[in-house]
């Protein structure tokens, strides 16, 4: 008794052919979403630094404090994994104001927006993001 097989050639690759879209597409979102990632912890850690400079200067407009807000901008722009110009004051945009809350703590509070994010398959893309820090730490006086 002989078996009959049907022979199947280049089954293989047609199913590879319907797939291979969707295994691109599912590929090039997580690239894509790990980006926006990337640049929103980048921005947050900029803003930080900016905070906590701010927040540790008595006069946030003496030029120690001006210079030291620079490298920050500087040594950002140019050690980032992926390209942030935010020496760039047209791609990003900082404030800053100092506010005190109802438990007498004084807080500087600041707000930058990033412009110059270009994703390759969505284009330009805008991150803003806030940091609110301490001025003065409160000391418990029980250890």
């Amino acid at each position: 008794m002989t078996t009959i097989r049907k022979v199947e050639k280049g089954q293989s690759i047609i199913e590879f052919a319907l797939f291979l879209p969707l295994i691109l597409f599912v590929i090039f979102v997580a690239i894509q979403i790990s980006m926006v990632a990337y640049y929103r912890l980048a921005l947050n850690q900029i803003l930080t630094d900016l905070a906590r400079t701010i927040s540790v200067t008595e006069n946030p407009e003496e030029a120690s404090c001006q210079n030291r807000v620079e490298s920050i901008l500087t040594f950002y722009s140019e050690h980032t994994m992926l390209s942030m110009q935010v020496d760039n004051s047209s791609i990003f945009t900082w404030n800053w104001t100092r506010e005190t809350t109802p438990e007498q703590i004084d807080m500087v509070i600041i707000t930058g927006t990033y412009h110059g994010m270009q994703l390759p398959f969505i284009g330009e893309y805008q991150i803003t993001d806030s940091v609110c820090y301490p001025t003065e730490y409160s000391v418990s006086a029980n250890p």
